[in-house]
């Protein structure tokens, strides 16, 4: 009965904690460097792109994704370029990404556009559920991978909100010696 209890309770604790946070988080953003550029004032004229990167992981990198990348109506743009060893099963807009490697963040992993503002009052991007209902990524356990909840950062131009879902906290992890670690089970 001990053990039952036991089993229950760190169930428990896995789920509470599953639901704080997720594991991993997307973000769009307007530079190729920089994963945080997520804000602009873009002239209707100027042609730019925005940048799908993986911002934030907690466990030990990526194999695949699926998520739907979705634009404000206005815009005029070419597709999803994968970048950096990504595939893409899906189409311009339905993303269904797989990578070798297991990359970490910050990780570019393609670019949408570019993209003219025919409307000039700018927009906002954001990625959300695919046609399946996932917005997911799929961590790298070679024995039983396991699909991820995603938290999202969009960006947007002119002003727009710009859209948030979940929250992604790398997670830091000190040094701690086996004697401090005992002594917390005493």
């Amino acid at each position: 009965m001990k053990r039952i209890l036991t089993i229950a309770c760190l169930l428990s604790l896995v789920v509470a904690s599953g639901a704080m946070a997720e594991d991993y988080g997307w973000r769009l953003s307007f530079s190729n460097t920089d994963p945080a550029d997520s804000t602009a004032t873009v002239p209707a004229t100027t042609p730019h792109s925005v940048y799908l990167w993986l911002n934030c992981t907690n466990l030990d990198g990526m194999s695949a994704a699926e998520f739907t990348a979705q634009f404000p109506a206005g815009f005029f743009g070419h597709g999803f370029t994968p970048m950096n060893g990504v595939l893409n099963a899906g189409n311009a807009t339905n993303l269904l990404l797989a990578v070798g490697g297991c990359p970490m963040r910050p990780f570019l992993a393609g670019e949408f556009g570019p993209y003219l503002d025919f409307t000039g009052a700018g927009g906002s991007w954001c990625l959300v559920p695919s046609p399946t209902g996932n917005n997911v990524t799929v961590d790298c356990d070679p024995v039983s991978p396991i699909a991820h909840d995603n938290a999202i950062t969009g960006c947007a131009t002119n002003g727009n909100a710009i859209c948030r879902t979940g929250t992604c906290e790398p997670v830091s992890v000190e040094g701690t010696s086996w004697g401090s670690i005992k002594t917390l089970y005493r």
